[in-house]
């Protein structure tokens, strides 16, 4: 089944200040977007992957692709100028995807833990429901404001933090996306466009270390995920 996989980076990362964008910034020398990026290439039917990225940055990333990237997984790589917004650069990415695409991955190029294990359920799950999900059951207690007084306290049981990578059926989720660019309708995931024109989305349960870096404190978890990994790797070696 041909898949493509779309990339988005093309946000400016101002949450997370300093003088390179949060999607070039290096989590134990390697780019956070190339982390993010990386895990692709393991998943056999994905075919092609679309990575969006501010303008300006176009030329320098793809000189930085050759570094960590062979010839052949270069080859399956295209790259286009982000939006305004994040659905902008979600859409401007699909449009170069080829139209015989069966299944349709959006991922976030600043979340460089997804494992091919967990791209592998989504597209299971997708290939019987025509949508799948990731995410994990809420922690703390979230409540409603209103000005500077609580209004309401949501109950946790019902209540999912999302992630990606989300994988949707390809002609479904461009049937929304052309329907929602149409009509000005802006959504925060892209499984929020198939929910807003009917459709049943599924999920399944997946690792809190699937972090989104967009703040300090963010990379600072990362960074001890990292020496995490690198610790449990070098015990399992010495067994």
């Amino acid at each position: 089944m041909k898949i493509a996989a779309v990339i988005t980076a093309g946000g400016m990362g101002l949450r997370l200040p300093g003088e390179v964008k949060k999607q070039f910034r290096l989590l134990d020398g390697i780019p956070l977007l190339v982390r993010a990026i990386q895990p692709c290439f393991e998943i056999g039917e994905i075919e092609e992957i679309v990575i969006a990225l501010p303008e300006q940055d176009l030329d320098s990333f793809q000189k930085l692709c050759a570094e960590h990237f062979s010839a052949g997984q270069l080859a399956r790589m295209k790259f286009c100028p982000g939006g305004q917004h994040r659905q902008d650069s979600v859409f401007n990415a699909l449009k170069l995807t080829a139209p015989d695409a069966k299944l349709a991955i959006v991922h976030d190029g600043v979340r460089p833990f997804v494992t091919p294990r967990l791209i592998n359920e989504l597209i299971a799950l997708t290939k019987e429901y025509g949508a799948a999900i990731p995410g994990a059951p809420v922690k703390n207690t979230i409540k409603t404001i209103k000005e500077d007084i609580v209004d309401h306290t949501i109950r946790r049981d019902i209540l999912l933090q999302v992630y990606t990578p989300q994988v949707f059926d390809y002609n479904i989720l461009m049937k929304c996306y052309h329907r929602a660019m149409m009509e000005g309708y802006y959504a925060t995931d892209d499984a929020a466009l198939l929910e807003h024109y009917g459709y049943s989305v599924h999920y399944l349960t997946d690792s809190s270390f699937n972090l989104k870096i967009t703040d300090e404190f963010d990379l600072f978890l990362a960074e001890q995920v990292i020496r995490y990994n690198a610790e449990k790797e070098n015990s399992e070696d010495n067994k």
